[in-house]
């Protein structure tokens, strides 16, 4: 699962029990089988930063590992990474998805996505 930063013990235990509550929140790697799997991979050498939106102007509030796979929700465009506009939505703790960049993941092209 990925890692969020800047939360207190608090908003953890709201968020814990948020998270088991919600049907399709993010999973951690070993409970998503391969074959049953509907996202990317993270493909950045140094992993992916997550963020409330899709620019680079907004702090990074979380990060993914190399490798680790994700659920992807929504595809939107965003600030231009690396010449990659491609951002994806990602399951967060309310309503509204946290985000990552085309640039540092993978989501096969057979996977259609929704705007976000």
């Amino acid at each position: 699962m990925f890692n969020i930063k800047r939360i207190t013990a608090a908003t953890l235990a709201g968020a814990a029990v948020a998270l088991a509550l919600l049907p399709g929140a993010a999973q951690a790697d070993d409970d998503i089988d391969d074959m049953h799997w509907m996202g990317g991979t993270v493909t950045g050498n140094l992993g992916a930063n997550i963020r409330s939106t899709p620019n680079l102007e907004r702090p990074v509030v979380g990060t993914m590992n190399y490798g680790e796979k994700f659920k992807a929700i929504c595809k939107t465009k965003g600030a231009s990474v690396g010449g990659n506009t491609t951002w994806y939505g990602i399951p967060a703790y309310s309503e509204v998805p946290y985000y990552v960049s085309g640039r540092f993941v993978d989501v096969p092209d057979d996977f259609e996505l929704g705007p976000c």
